[in-house]
């Protein structure tokens, strides 16, 4: 997952989030919600580490009952995942 600035075209962090491939992501707020495989990770976008990378704050696993997550939608205090 990379952070990168408009103004200039520049990286500005990056961090890895998992193994699989990120296949979804919304940004709802300060929340950015990933998803790779069946995982779906919240990152909050105003704390950062010091290189820069975001900062993953809750991690929530799938169960074998759904297959990969394809699609996110964050709304009204909720999360909808596509499986």
């Amino acid at each position: 997952l990379q952070t990168w600035s408009l103004l200039d075209n520049r990286c500005l962090g990056s961090v890895t989030a998992g193994t699989k491939p990120i296949t979804a992501m919304q940004l709802r707020g300060r929340w950015l919600y990933s998803s790779g495989g069946r995982k779906l990770r919240v990152w909050d976008t105003e704390r950062q580490q010091s290189d820069n990378a975001l900062v993953c704050v809750d991690t929530l696993s799938i169960g074998n009952h759904c297959g990969n997550v394809r699609r996110v939608l964050a709304q009204a205090g909720r999360v909808f995942l596509g499986c």
